[in-house]
């Protein structure tokens, strides 16, 4: 098998990791040497191929096509899993199953990971009906969840040959790390709190979470102690970020933590807070810090317009879902979970019960089921893990 990402991190190497542990062989590519706001992801597969020694800005599209060809058809998989349809990359891994099959002992399969959604960006009718036909060259997908799966109906995709499951980081590894700091007792760099936790970009809509923050510190009882608002990350919005924080009277209670790359800082980040906020309002896909704040059990506020909210938050068992753009909606979830202090660790609790359904085990599981139901579609005898000759095809070590 080879996986193809941009490059590796810790939820690339997760999914790897529970891969090989269902049987497969996984020669890891990646396509750029590092990628510009997430140069903390340098991990490397077992077996690992550079695709282009760049930047992911710099690489070019006819050249890594190529290349990516090139190595596939060295390597001979009997099944990618490629990430975005819309790569040059994928695309190579289209043409190199349909042409390997030319051959009556070859049967490779191509399989997309992808979390697209219908509403992500403008929807072009006659870019969507190219799209329409190039996914018919797909032999499978493997999704986020309901949202993803929708948008794939409207562009015709057989149900049948689709599985969820794709968006799960390494829950086992950050409730390990979790048990541990609360053990020990969490590194409290600050009072009781709320978090976000990311790149300080545009369209992780922190705008509206310091004016609901501020709402609600405006509607706190006044014999209430109001927990704090904790930033941590850096990026292109932290400025603008801070001077918001000033305009509304908030430097006392908001605090800005810059870049966090190791990652026990993280999770300690999950432990040390109240609650966990997302309140992306366009273009999220997922957001897989959600996962990890649920693996670390904290209650979460997650917006809508998130490709997880659906398939995640159960209201008011282990967070809320609130609309993106209002104000007003997340201002009441956070009043609603300070006063309902002493129901949070139970749902941190229900966070780890419902995040452990979405696991790498679960992403290989459901590989493993896809890559078997399509024997018959493909024609041929497909080589599946538990067979001996699964483990063909690696490269030297």
């Amino acid at each position: 098998m080879v996986t193809i990402w941009a490059h590796y991190g810790p939820y690339h190497l997760a999914r790897v990791n529970a891969l090989e542990e269902a049987g497969f062989e996984v020669i890891g590519y990646s396509y750029a040497k590092s990628v510009p706001t997430y140069e903390f992801f340098d991990a490397q597969a077992p077996r690992h191929v550079l695709i282009n020694n760049c930047s992911f800005d710099h690489v070019n599209a006819v050249l890594s096509w190529w290349r990516t060809f090139a190595r596939l058809w060295r390597d001979e998989p009997d099944i990618v899993l490629a990430c975005g349809y819309e790569r040059p990359e994928t695309f190579a891994a289209v043409i190199y199953s349909k042409l390997k099959r030319l051959s009556p002992m070859r049967r490779p399969a191509i399989i997309m990971m992808v979390d697209n959604q219908l509403h992500d960006s403008v929807r072009r009718g006659f870019v969507e009906r190219i799209k329409k036909l190039y996914l018919r060259f797909s032999d499978g997908f493997v999704l986020g969840g309901q949202t993803h799966i929708d948008y794939l109906a409207t562009l015709g995709v057989d149900p049948s040959i689709i599985r969820t499951g794709y968006n799960c980081v390494d829950n086992d590894r950050i409730a390990t790390i979790a048990t541990s700091i609360r053990a020990s007792g969490p590194l409290q760099r600050f009072p009781p709190h709320f978090l976000t936790l990311g790149r300080l970009v545009p369209k992780k809509n922190l705008e509206v979470v310091l004016q609901a923050f501020a709402s609600y510190l405006g509607n706190l009882p006044n014999d209430d102690l109001p927990w704090h608002l904790v930033i941590a990350g850096d990026g292109p919005s932290y400025a603008a970020l801070r001077a918001l924080t000033a305009r509304l009277g908030l430097e006392s209670y908001v605090h800005f933590t810059g870049r966090v790359d190791r990652f026990d800082d993280v999770v300690n980040y999950y432990v040390s807070c109240r609650a966990f906020i997302l309140a992306s309002n366009q273009s999220e896909q997922w957001g897989l810090v959600v996962n990890e704040a649920m693996a670390a059990s904290v209650p979460v506020l997650v917006s809508q317009q998130c490709g997880c909210s659906l398939q995640v938050v159960q209201e008011g068992r282990n967070g809320f879902t609130f609309d993106g753009n209002c104000v007003e909606e997340l201002t009441d979830r956070m009043l609603w979970l300070h006063i309902n202090d002493s129901r949070l660790t139970s749902m941190g609790q229900d966070s780890l019960a419902i995040i452990s359904e979405i696991s790498p085990q679960h992403f290989a599981r459901n590989i493993n089921d896809l890559y078997r139901s399509l024997e018959v579609r493909i024609g041929g005898v497909l080589l599946i893990p538990d067979q001996t000759s699964a483990k063909k095809h690696l490269p030297p070590k």
